[in-house]
């Protein structure tokens, strides 16, 4: 046997080892019953023993599992290509959650991780150095999409702005929770009054102009130009709120929305809108001002517009609306979209997003703050470990770690309090150590 027979012969044996082993793993993790579990068990046993049998070892396995689910997403993701980060990042969680059922799989899932780093989702290309409109049906996830991208915009500028503008604050589709934004606070943060959402459009684009001004003075002066803290707004349910804009308030808001995303981008001020028309009356922005926006066109929203809804969108919107009639709404953990970038219409795609994953967590000092507060009551009697307080205070046991920022602020506070004690402890203790 030539040596390329022989090594196909052992990636084929890998194949087997991989793919018997994971389908045991699924009949155990997926609504395990009796029956399912002794399967999958019999399954995984089986594949080890393939493994032993033929010699191979878990890293060749490994790679060659990695190499065929590779080689299917480069032929199958083809037009998802402009969001393959995100597909990567899905699939290395899938395929690390299932090696790790199989026996001593521990190290495949690290090395697996180690090989292929977490990326950075589609979402990206969306939000990348322009303002954007969202169009969306109901149920496509707009809202959604403005959760993350508000959550995305305060992991990387924690020290910014931000604006979000909701008529109807509160609301949800079907059986899903009531939308609040993470948790962020109404009227200074989420603005849910009209008069409160025009304010902040037609201020953010007065700041463009500060912002351009004090720019323009400092170079000047020969002195170096400011940098100043990202600032984000987003509007939900645009068309709802522009049909209440009355026609003095319409020429400002325009002009505000044109100097934010023409002038914005060089003075780090950002807007995304979401709604379910396109049309110039609906919009309030007519295809030439339009095309300098990044446009993303939800499944649903793409397969139900009619011709006359989209002739205010871009060139090229109908071509690539046909090749999204073509497509399935979701790929895995995808969901099919086009998107107007760079000035040309494209295919991508948007990776499944769990808001209810997102905890937004005010700054260190504030949290210490809070458990100053709250730890102000805790019994003088208790003993004072991290275990014992964290536990009174309700909290769960799996967040008790260092990479929470609200755990290390309780062990600041904490320790500030046994400092304290040692230094003046209560009087029951020092009446034991004077007696």
């Amino acid at each position: 046997m030539s040596q390329q027979q022989n090594d196909l012969e052992r990636q084929l044996h890998s194949l087997t080892v991989a793919v018997v082993g994971t389908i045991g793993a699924g009949l155990v993790a997926i609504n395990p019953t009796p029956f399912r579990v002794l399967a999958g068990a019999g399954l995984c046993v089986a594949a080890d023993a393939h493994r032993i049998r033929q010699k191979l070892t878990y890293g060749e396995i490994f790679n060659t599992f990695k190499g065929a689910l590779n080689l299917a997403g480069e032929s199958a993701g083809a037009e998802l290509a402009p969001v393959g980060n995100a597909l990567g990042r899905q699939r290395t969680q899938i395929q690390t959650a299932v090696f790790s059922q199989l026996p001593l799989a521990a190290e495949i899932a690290k090395r697996m991780e180690q090989t292929q780093a977490l990326k950075t989702n589609g979402m990206e290309l969306f939000a990348k150095a322009k303002s954007g409109l969202i169009l969306g049906d109901t149920g496509d996830g707009k809202t959604q999409l403005l959760n993350y991208l508000a959550a995305a915009f305060l992991q990387v500028n924690p020290q910014g702005k931000l604006q979000i503008g909701d008529l109807d604050y509160g609301s949800s589709h079907g059986d899903a929770p009531p939308n609040t934004w993470m948790g962020l606070p109404v009227s200074n943060v989420v603005m849910i009054e009209h008069h409160d959402i025009l304010a902040s459009i037609i201020d953010a684009g007065e700041e463009v102009q500060r912002r351009s001004a004090a720019t323009k003075k400092a170079i000047a002066a020969g002195e170096p130009a400011p940098k100043f803290e990202a600032q984000l707004l987003l509007i939900d349910e645009w068309v709802s709120f522009l049909s209440e804009v009355d026609k003095d308030h319409r020429e400002p808001l325009a002009k505000a929305l044109n100097d934010i995303v023409i002038r914005g981008k060089k003075q780090n001020v950002f807007a995304f809108l979401a709604c379910h028309d396109a049309s110039v009356k609906s919009l309030g922005i007519d295809q030439a001002k339009l095309s300098r926006w990044n446009v993303l066109a939800l499944w649903k929203w793409v397969n139900q517009a009619k011709s006359t809804d989209v002739t205010n969108l871009p060139q090229g919107f109908a071509d690539a609306q046909a090749k999204l009639k073509g497509m399935p709404r979701q790929v895995g953990e995808t969901f099919s979209a086009i998107a107007y970038v760079d000035s040309a219409w494209s295919v991508v795609g948007v990776p499944y997003i769990d808001t209810s994953l997102m905890q937004l967590l005010p700054q260190d000092e504030l949290l210490i703050q809070q458990f100053s507060e709250l730890l102000a009551t805790y019994p003088e009697d208790a003993p004072l470990s991290y275990n014992k307080a964290w536990e009174w205070l309700g909290k769960p046991s799996g967040q008790r770690t260092d990479k929470n920022p609200e755990y290390r602020a309780f062990k600041k506070v904490l320790d500030s309090i046994k400092e304290a004690r040692s230094a003046h402890p209560p009087e029951s203790e020092q009446a034991e150590q004077d007696g």
